[in-house]
């Protein structure tokens, strides 16, 4: 009564003392929504946006006011007062300038959403690495288990006298360096989950699920077409697209430069006598000739500007468009390849496994082919692992040309535990 007590009691504590970090326990999405509010890249960003809109807000001041202050004597007559000018652009001119400088804004956003893509990405990269390494482990711990069941039937077949003690030494071998193999990548996992803390902004390593595992099965792709077209909304784009917007209002705005300013200058004098007043309007002439080159060569270079631009714009979506039709080509090739590996060559590993352990068993073969055997379907098992990591990093590399955020397509969902081979 005492003992189960003790072992309830136990088992509360640990329960207790495990429920935070279950808590803790992050899948992938939300890693990615950990990484959208505190990330300090993306916080930094943020703050050049804001500064550039502030920036922009700027743009339509006026000049200075020019105010001086004069004092002196005439003639036995002292007197003293101020004179005030201020520069007058030619309407449209500041309005233009405004408008360009405010694409920038536009710009910064279409850069924050590209940053943060990319370091969606990169987490996804991560936890990918991290999957395929849970995976291995999971193999490993299985094979651990078949070695188990091999060294029964080398016991049975010792305490026969069909087997030696030498062959109980070898498996136990075997199995030491299996786990001393899942020990090492125990270490790459943690690591991995070190470099997935440091791209979210966290300081410490996330908790990730045990056993990952992605749907495959039910995953619906949009078509070549529809992929392409999700493309042409890129972050990447809309950048270009403001860019371009940008350039075309500077050539307004560089156009505009050729027409005459405005200058007022007002002067009073306080004198002895009568206080002396004066009020002067002056024009600023851009076209004069020796002057005129100064508005043609701003002229001139919004225009190459602009045409930089618009062919960047038409190189960056054909660049897409070839990314994205290599992606889908990759993805299909990568598919095909795992069912390949799953239907061939696992299952192969698989039947001359379990003949071989089968011969051992009943003592019609030695030691050797069993371990052989179990190799083969050991490296068959990594492979198909390899080849299922490979569709899915297609599939995010799918996601990453087409323009969308990790897991749109991809859905991540629950493993059972205890899966073998």
């Amino acid at each position: 009564m005492l003992k189960q007590r003790i072992i309830r009691g136990g088992t509360l504590l640990a329960l207790l003392w495990a429920s935070p970090l279950l808590a803790q326990t992050q899948t992938l999405q939300s890693l990615l929504q950990e990484y959208r509010e505190v990330s300090p890249s993306l916080k930094a960003e943020a703050f050049r946006v804001d500064a550039l809109r502030e920036k922009a807000s700027g743009a339509s001041a006026y000049p200075a006011p020019e105010i001086s202050l004069e004092w002196g004597s005439q003639e036995g007559m002292y007197y003293g007062g101020v004179v005030v000018g201020q520069e007058f652009m030619f309407p449209g001119k500041r309005s233009a300038m405004e408008k360009a400088e405010a694409e920038r804004v536009p710009m910064a956003k279409a850069d924050y959403e590209g940053v943060t893509r990319e370091g969606e990405f990169r987490i996804a990269s991560y936890y990918l690495e991290i999957y395929e390494l849970q995976q291995r482990e999971r193999i490993l711990d299985s094979t651990v288990t078949l070695v188990n069941s091999i060294q029964e039937s080398a016991l049975r077949r010792f305490e026969t006298g069909m087997g030696s003690l030498e062959e109980i030494f070898r498996l136990q071998s075997e199995r030491t360096k299996l786990r001393s193999d899942s020990l090492n990548l125990a270490g790459k996992t943690l690591e991995m989950r070190y470099m997935l803390s440091a791209s979210v902004g966290d300081s410490l390593a996330p908790e990730i699920p045990d056993s990952i595992a992605f749907s495959l099965e039910s995953l619906s792709l949009p078509t070549l077409d529809s992929l392409i077209k999700l493309s042409l909304t890129k972050p990447e784009l809309i950048s270009m697209g403001a860019e371009k917007s940008m350039a075309a209002k500077e050539l307004h705005a560089a156009q505009l430069q050729k027409m005459p300013d405005l200058m007022v200058q007002g002067k009073y004098m306080n004198m002895m006598g009568p206080d002396e007043w004066s009020v002067m309007v002056g024009v600023k002439i851009p076209i004069a000739p020796w002057s005129a080159m100064d508005y043609r060569s701003k002229e001139k270079a919004a225009k190459a500007r602009e045409q930089e631009v618009m062919a960047k714009e038409q190189a960056m979506k054909n660049m897409f468009r070839e990314e994205v039709r290599q992606a889908y080509s990759r993805y299909q090739i990568a598919e095909k390849r795992s069912q390949q590996i799953n239907k061939e060559q696992v299952t192969a590993a698989n039947s001359a496994f379990r003949a071989a352990q089968i011969a051992y068993a009943s003592g019609k073969s030695d030691l050797t082919m069993s371990l052989d055997a179990l190799r083969m379907a050991l490296m068959s098992w990594e492979m198909a692992v390899m080849a299922r990591t490979n569709v899915i990093q297609s599939i995010l590399n799918l996601e990453k040309t087409a323009g969308v955020s990790p897991g749109t397509w991809l859905l991540e969902t629950t493993l059972i535990q205890g899966v073998s081979p």
